[in-house]
């Protein structure tokens, strides 16, 4: 991304990390639009309390995502950043795509811990395993990720084609009509 929005930003936000790394804002609605798509609220965790996933881990992985669209072919000549999905109008059609693709990387991430510690328990003749989910996330994960793999490499096949015709190429500015970003921001060190 050609914009340095470190002179745009000037409300406090959440740091991630510690080192000197390259930093990546991360609109706030994003991180809430992947917790809804998660069903991560403290209501709906019925054997914990509290959110499974923070804002900080939530927001590293829609930069994964970001990543993740940014690195597969066919390779655009632009870098898309999380604030393009949420400022700029031409880019809101990408954000499902982004979002799904964060989705697959945190239920991948949390199929591998309950796998990790799906140990069965045993008390009498009562047995219980709680980590077992695991084993019923591993379709659907794959399903989910199968289908927007495929958005995802029509939708960037459309953008060269469109691209050719001369579009114009539609890297567009940060405007004034997106207000979010001062207040509502997490800012992810990689």
């Amino acid at each position: 991304m050609s914009e340095d929005l470190s002179k745009l930003v000037s409300a406090p936000k959440t740091r991630v990390g510690v080192n000197e790394g390259r930093s990546v804002v991360v609109p706030g609605s994003l991180v809430r639009m992947l917790r809804s798509m998660l069903v991560d609220y403290p209501q709906t965790n019925e054997l914990f309390e509290g959110e499974e996933n923070s804002d900080e881990k939530l927001a590293r992985y829609l930069v994964l995502a970001f990543d993740d669209w940014n690195s597969t072919p066919p390779i655009l000549r632009y870098q898309l950043a999380p604030i393009d999905v949420v400022a700029v109008t031409a880019f809101y059609p990408f954000r499902p795509l982004v979002l799904t693709s964060a989705l697959c990387a945190v239920l991948q991430s949390t199929m591998l811990k309950l796998a990790r510690n799906d140990v069965p328990y045993q008390a009498g003749n009562v047995t219980m395993q709680r980590n077992a989910p695991w084993r019923n996330l591993i379709e659907l994960q794959r399903q989910i990720k199968l289908e927007n793999a495929q958005r995802v490499t029509a939708a960037k096949v459309s953008l060269n084609v469109a691209g050719f015709y001369g579009d114009g190429g539609y890297r567009a500015m940060l405007t004034e009509h997106y207000d979010g970003l001062e207040a509502d921001a997490i800012s992810v060190v990689i």
